[in-house]
């Protein structure tokens, strides 16, 4: 199992010009330890609807952890955390196998 760095942007297929495109921040709250984690989940084969339901949990909680109920920014990141779990949950794991991991 890889160690989590930082300095590495885990969201997106790796080595793929589509990955410039998907950020690892949800409106300033960063997510990419979700991604690293999903990463690590198809690595390690735990099945695909487990990994991606567990990505969207994750990046639920980094953004719960990150913003008060008051504050309106928090539902439109759990918003956009929905889109992109759905798009994961399409296109995820493709897109993961053709351009091998981080």
């Amino acid at each position: 199992m890889m160690k989590y760095d930082p300095n590495i942007d885990y969201c997106g297929p790796a080595g793929r010009a589509i990955s410039k495109c998907i950020s690892r921040y949800i409106l300033g709250i960063d997510t990419n330890y979700a991604c690293f984690e999903h990463d690590q989940d198809y690595e390690n084969q735990i099945g695909k609807e487990k990994a991606d339901k567990k990505y969207l949990h994750k990046m639920v909680d980094i953004i719960m952890a990150s913003t008060s109920k008051w504050n309106p920014r928090r539902y439109v990141a759990l918003t956009i955390a929905l889109r992109r779990y759905h798009m994961v949950k399409w296109f995820g794991q493709k897109a993961y196998d053709g351009a091998g991991s981080n």
